[in-house]
């Protein structure tokens, strides 16, 4: 389950995260836990595996695939959870 921001970094670099101010939107973030509510997933019957780490922006995901750099011809871009 990604926003679509984050599921354009996981495209680019193939880490699957929730940028926190993205993961606040769905309502299911707990920002006194900083973290998924497990209350309310529970509440919904929903799978908590479908909910991936939380991380703050700024977050260094990690450099693009190689995928991305052949097709691109980009090299040593780091993408950064905004």
């Amino acid at each position: 389950l990604l926003g679509i921001g984050d599921f354009f970094n996981w495209l680019l670099c193939g880490r699957a995260v929730a940028e926190v101010s993205l993961a606040s939107t769905y309502q299911l973030y707990n920002p006194v836990t900083r973290d998924w509510s497990s209350r309310l997933i529970d509440a919904l019957e929903m799978p908590r595996h479908l909910f991936p780490e939380i991380v703050p922006c700024g977050t260094t995901l990690g450099p693009l695939t190689h995928e991305v750099e052949r097709e691109t011809g980009l090299r040593d871009v780091q993408i950064v959870a905004s």
